[in-house]
């Protein structure tokens, strides 16, 4: 076997050999974990945007440590990443090496690498990157026009289950920042009750303007209704005022609670 042959069927074991499978943790002995129903709720959101991927090719499906992988056998189709925050990424393959299929091996198999070594240059695959850029934008946009609903859904899913992790941790951080000046932005300690309701505004101020940032929101007002105006340090009507003239939200901050006929 010549030099060549060895770099070859090194590089090709290097990219395509499988990762070892880690045991579960009901295999390791571990305690079954509570299931988290927004957790649930985003993986089944991921599986339907991996199905609608599946549909339009995106057959091979491989586990990153923060993302799915899916690519077509048509290398110059490109290759996808779903995200575990939400985010879709639609990308070129790169340059692969696999073995083919032969008349004497099937594709992947041990005699087929062994090809590699006679051959090597029909185990590159270069198409992810020779697609022109024209090419590769047409598939992008018929593929994620196809799953577009899907992707939407899977963001949607992610932000409901951050929303819920932030309202679960939210009293008792308003608490720490009221009580102790511990701050939920920033890491110096808040010393006065003047302080502390600068961060309280900043902070509610820095939630985005949708339906999850609203959640939010709500959360920093009825805190601030029940404590903070209840104890000797309230704001005051011109301090909310001035807040409210110069806040970066779409909507005013209020301290007047909705009344419901």
């Amino acid at each position: 076997m010549g030099l060549t042959g060895l770099i070859w069927l090194g590089l090709a074991w290097a990219q395509e050999a499988p990762e070892p499978v880690e045991p579960t943790p009901a295999e390791q002995g571990a305690p079954n974990e509570i299931v988290v129903w927004g957790d649930l709720a985003v993986e089944r959101a991921r599986q339907e945007v991996i199905a609608d991927f599946a549909s339009e090719g995106y057959t091979d499906i491989i586990q990153r440590d923060n993302y799915v992988l899916l690519r077509s056998p048509a290398a110059w189709k490109g290759e996808i990443r779903v995200y575990d925050d939400g985010w879709v990424d639609m990308r070129r393959q790169p340059v692969r090496f696999a073995a083919p299929k032969t008349p004497w091996a099937p594709a992947g198999s041990p005699g087929a690498w062994a090809s590699c070594i006679l051959y090597p240059f029909a185990c590159v695959k270069t198409g992810g990157q020779l697609v022109s850029k024209r090419k590769l934008q047409a598939q992008k946009g018929r593929t994620l026009t196809v799953a577009e609903p899907s992707i939407d859904g899977y963001g949607d899913r992610v932000a409901d289950r951050e929303t819920e992790r932030t309202v679960n941790d939210l009293p008792d951080q308003l608490e720490a920042l009221w009580l102790r000046g511990e701050p939920i932005m920033g890491e110096a300690i808040l010393e006065t009750p003047a302080d502390r309701r600068a961060a309280l505004l900043e902070y509610w101020d820095s939630r985005t303007d949708t339906v999850w940032g609203d959640v939010v929101r709500n959360g920093v007002e009825a805190f601030i209704r029940a404590e903070v105006q209840s104890s000797m340090h309230p704001f005051s009507a011109e301090e909310i005022a001035r807040f409210n003239d110069a806040r970066q939200a779409s909507r005013e901050l209020t301290l007047v609670r909705e009344t419901r006929d």
